[in-house]
C-alpha cells in the first residue's frame, strides 16, 4: 500500500524539477505528514478505548458484586437483574451474563440480558462485533469467566459488554482537532526550519560544484576548500581532491612526454632536412655529398624508427595490450651470448664479464628477457670509462632469479634514484646527449619486468659506480 503511494507521489511529482535541497525538504514533510495523520486517527482511538475499559472495569466490579450477592442467596436472579440493569442504566453499558452450572458441556442455567442486548440477537464473533460497531457505533468485549461456589452447585459466569462510543464523541473530536492543529503548525515549521537545515547541510556542495566548474585544463591546480565541509562532505571533498592531485600529475607527464617526443623527433627531422636540402642544391653531381646524405638519413631514419618502436611498446603497456610470449630456455646461454655481443662491439676497451650458474632453466618471454638485458648492460657500458669494468651475475634463490648488473661507471646522484625509471628523463643532459639514446630504454625496461611480476633494484654512488639487480619469477607463466 505505501509504496502504491509512494510511486503515485513520485509520478505526481516526477515533471517538477526540484533542487536536491527541496526534493529532500518535501521528502520529510511527506514523512511528518504520514506520522501526523496515523497519529490523528490512532491518538483518539487509543484515549477512547483506555477510558471505555476503565468504565466498563468499574461498572463490571459492581456486577461482580450483584453476582456475588445472588451466588450468596441474598439477592434471587429477579432482583440481581434489576441490579443489573440499574447499573445499565447509569452507565450506558450493556451487559449479558450467562451462568454455567457446568461450563464444560454448555449446560447453561441463567442469561441475564440488559440495554442492547435486549434489542439484539449477539454472537460474539469477529464479525458480528464488526458490524455493532460500524452500524450502532457499539464496542463488544468479553470479560474474564468468573467462578463461584454456593453449597449446592458451583456456577461459572461469563459476561459480554456493550458500551458505545458516542459517549466520548466530545472529547474524541476536541483530541482530534487539536492534535490536527498542532500537526499543521508542525508541518509548517518543519517545513520553515527543515528547509532552512538542509540548505546550510548542502551548502559544501553547492561549494564544491562552482570550484568544479571553475577547474580546467588550464587551471588544474584549483582545489575544493575542505575546512567548511564535515563528516561524508569532508571525506567527498578529500576525495576529489585527491583525484585532481592525480589528474594534475598525469596531465603534467602527458605534457612532458609530448614535449620530450617533439623534441626528439625535431632533431633527426631538422637533420634530414638538412642533408635533403643540401642534395638538392649541390650534391646532385658530388658523389661524397651524396653517399654523406644518405648515411646520415639512413641512420637518422633508423633513429626515428627505435624512437617510434619504443614509444609503440610502451603506449601498448599503457593499454594492457603488451603481448609476451613465455616459454622455457635457459637464462645462462641467454646471459652469455648477449655479453659476448657486447664485448665483441665494444670499443672502449672495458672488461665485460658474465658470471652464472649454468642451466639456469626459467619460463619467461626470451625476447624480451634479452631486450632487457641489453638496455641495462648497454647504459652501464655507456657511462663507464674507459678500461672500466661491467659485470653481469645470475643466479636463484627463494624460487626467483636475481641478475646483477654492476659498472664502475661515473654513478648516479641521489636525488635523480627516484625519477630514473621516467619517460625521457635525463639525470645528466650533457651525458645523455653524448652517449645518444632517447631516455626511453630504463622506462621499457621496467614495463617488461613488471609484466613478469618481477622487481627492480637500485644501488649507486656518485663516481663509485651503479647496480642494478632484476627480480624475476623462475616460473613466470606456466
Amino acid at each position: 500500500m505505501m509504496n502504491r503511494i509512494s510511486k503515485a507521489i513520485k509520478n505526481t511529482f516526477k515533471h517538477f524539477h526540484l533542487s536536491m535541497r527541496r526534493k529532500i525538504t518535501f521528502d520529510y514533510l511527506l514523512l511528518y505528514f504520514f506520522i501526523g495523520l496515523i497519529s490523528v486517527l490512532l491518538i483518539p482511538i487509543i484515549f477512547a478505548f483506555n477510558n471505555i475499559s476503565g468504565d466498563v472495569e468499574k461498572e463490571s466490579y459492581e456486577v461482580n458484586r450483584v453476582l456475588l450477592a445472588y451466588n450468596q442467596e441474598i439477592y434471587s436472579l429477579q432482583e440481581a437483574e434489576v441490579k443489573i440493569s440499574q447499573i445499565t442504566q447509569s452507565s450506558n453499558i450493556s451487559f449479558e451474563i450467562i451462568g454455567y452450572s457446568d461450563f464444560e458441556n454448555s449446560v447453561k442455567a441463567f442469561t441475564i440480558q440488559t440495554g442492547a442486548f435486549q434489542n439484539h440477537d449477539f454472537s460474539y464473533d469477529l464479525f458480528k462485533r464488526m458490524d455493532f460497531f460500524i452500524n450502532e457505533q457499539l464496542i463488544a468485549k468479553r470479560l474474564d469467566n468468573q467462578y463461584y461456589e454456593s453449597e449446592e452447585e458451583n456456577y461459572t459466569y461469563v459476561i459480554y459488554t456493550l458500551y458505545p462510543v458516542t459517549l466520548y464523541e466530545s472529547e474524541l473530536m476536541t483530541l482530534g482537532i487539536l492534535l490536527l492543529v498542532f500537526h499543521i503548525i508542525g508541518f509548517v515549521l518543519m517545513g520553515m526550519i527543515g528547509g532552512a537545515r538542509v540548505k546550510k547541510v548542502l551548502n559544501p556542495i553547492y561549494h564544491m560544484t562552482k570550484a568544479a566548474e571553475e577547474v580546467s585544463i588550464s587551471n588544474l591546480t584549483l582545489r575544493l576548500d575542505v575546512n567548511s565541509t564535515k563528516y561524508e562532505l569532508k571525506d567527498l571533498a578529500l576525495t576529489l581532491n585527491d583525484m585532481l592531485d592525480r589528474l594534475d600529475k598525469d596531465y603534467s607527464k602527458q605534457k612532458r612526454f609530448v614535449s620530450d617526443v617533439s623534441h626528439e623527433l625535431r632533431t633527426p627531422i631538422s637533420i634530414i632536412n638538412g642533408y635533403a636540402s643540401m642534395l638538392e642544391r649541390w650534391g646532385k653531381k658530388d658523389p661524397e655529398i651524396i653517399d654523406e646524405s644518405i648515411d646520415a638519413i639512413i641512420s637518422e631514419s633508423k633513429s626515428m624508427q627505435q624512437l617510434v618502436e619504443n614509444l609503440l611498446t610502451l603506449v601498448r603497456s599503457d593499454n594492457q595490450t603488451l603481448q609476451y610470449e613465455f616459454e622455457t630456455f635457459d637464462l645462462a646461454e641467454l646471459i652469455c651470448s648477449t655479453v659476448k655481443e657486447f664485448n665483441m662491439l665494444n670499443t672502449k676497451e672495458q672488461s665485460i664479464a658474465c658470471e652464472v650458474e649454468k642451466g639456469l632453466f626459467v619460463s619467461l618471454d626470451p625476447v624480451k628477457i634479452k631486450q632487457t638485458i641489453r638496455i641495462f648492460v648497454d647504459n652501464a657500458i655507456k657511462y663507464t670509462p674507459e678500461h672500466g669494468d661491467v659485470f653481469v651475475k645470475a643466479y636463484v634463490q627463494d624460487k626467483n632469479v636475481y641478475i646483477h648488473i654492476k659498472d664502475s661507471g661515473i654513478g648516479i646522484k641521489k636525488e635523480a634514484l627516484p625519477y630514473l625509471f621516467e619517460r625521457f628523463y635525463r639525470s645528466d643532459e650533457s651525458r645523455t646527449r653524448q652517449t645518444g639514446g632517447h631516455g626511453l630504454g630504463l622506462s621499457i625496461a621496467k614495463v617488461i619486468i613488471l609484466g613478469h611480476k618481477g622487481k627492480i633494484r637500485v644501488k649507486s654512488r656518485l663516481g663509485k659506480g651503479s647496480e642494478f639487480i632484476l627480480i624475476l619469477p623462475i616460473h613466470a607463466k606456466l
